[in-house]
């Protein structure tokens, strides 16, 4: 079970807030995330594996997981609240350790956290004039109480400031990149015309919409390949190709080698 809100809140900092629930359909295969993710353990135990480690995690645990840090969740019946933020990292203070960091809270600090989160959901979902205001002061008590528990401090990661059209069109095709969804839809959903979410985003990212969203694609095709024994065809159309040759085409272009190539080099140990 995946449930994921996007916070379209006027310079709201926080991108999204989704509820996770692993099971035994649940797929696993890494990703990575261009933004923060704060994901709070609400039940369960299981493990966040990454490319070289594996992370024990468990209700009552708090994870950092930095931008750009491939990993992926696993453990039948873990359940977490995950909080999208942009342009920033974090780290602790002593070690200046980032990527993906792990911390159990104490009962008491649990339930304090467990309560900003429910409140940022009701706040995402309810969407009133009050909503950005509590939302932000939430995100911001979080962030407090962790710097005093932890020494976690943050930093902002970009010196450009991303507009909230441009960061919300991301999050839509980083949600849906697997579906066909068009130019026009996503316009619908923004309220804005088709014409300026194009321009806005090849203004700010120097890439087209299309562009960002088959990069998408690419990517965690490639995830999957590295990581599972399906077939070419099978990952084409799990992750929004119409045919395995164009998969196959456009792949080669991006990688340098074709699908099947990637996963013997992979197999062989040469990636």
């Amino acid at each position: 079970m995946h449930q994921r809100i996007n916070i379209t809140i006027k310079n709201s900092s926080i991108l999204y807030f989704s509820r996770s629930t692993i099971d035994k359909s649940f797929k696993p295969s890494f990703h990575s995330h261009p933004n923060l993710e704060l994901l709070l353990f609400t039940g369960g135990q299981g493990k966040i594996i990454t490319a070289y480690r594996k992370l024990d995690v468990k209700k009552g645990d708090i994870v950092v997981i930095n931008p750009n840090s491939r990993h992926y969740e696993e453990g039948e019946g873990l359940s977490f609240f995950a909080i999208g933020i942009r342009n920033l990292d974090l780290y602790l203070q002593e070690t200046f350790t980032k990527k993906i960091i792990v911390k159990t809270l104490s009962g008491e600090d649990y339930s304090m956290i467990y309560g900003l989160y429910s409140i940022i959901y009701h706040e995402a979902t309810t969407h009133d004039s009050f909503s950005s205001k509590i939302i932000e002061n939430s995100e911001d008590t979080i962030f407090r109480l962790l710097d005093r528990l932890y020494n976690l401090t943050g930093h902002n990661s970009s010196d450009v400031e991303e507009s909230d059209v441009v960061s919300n069109i991301k999050n839509i095709i980083d949600t849906y990149y697997a579906s066909e969804i068009t130019l026009d839809e996503i316009a619908h959903r923004l309220s804005e015309s088709k014409s300026t979410i194009c321009h806005k985003f090849k203004n700010e990212t120097g890439m087209s919409i299309i562009e960002y969203k088959i990069n998408r694609q690419l990517e965690e095709a490639k995830n999957m390949l590295s990581i599972s024994d399906m077939s070419v065809s099978n990952i084409a159309s799990l992750t929004g190709f119409s045919s395995a040759s164009y998969f196959t085409k456009l792949f080669r272009e991006h990688y340098g080698v074709t699908p099947k190539q990637h996963k013997e080099n992979i197999k062989n140990g040469k990636q």
